[in-house]
């Protein structure tokens, strides 16, 4: 238990969620066809976009991190329910 609390205190309470959404995420997708493939490489690099981004709009990293992964979640949604169409 030490070594995860001392995770946590490194990583800080919004890193861990965005961790959390990231893995929940990926869990959601499954295993990938390459639509959803490309789809979630897009919203990843998104993702590190925004949060490299929001130091010069005043926002926290890791909020504009999850941000930047869930913009495109309907997309996504659309390609696991639809994967044919």
């Amino acid at each position: 238990m030490h070594s995860l609390r001392h995770a946590m205190a490194l990583l800080g309470l919004d890193r861990i969620k965005s961790l959390a959404v990231t893995v929940a995420m990926r869990g959601f997708l499954g295993k990938p066809n390459p639509l959803i493939y490309q789809c979630w490489q897009h919203s990843v690099a998104c993702a590190l976009v925004c949060q490299e981004l929001s130091p010069i709009f005043g926002l926290s990293g890791d909020r504009a991190y999850t941000a930047g992964l869930m913009h495109d979640i309907g997309r996504l949604g659309l390609l696991k329910t639809y994967p044919r169409r």
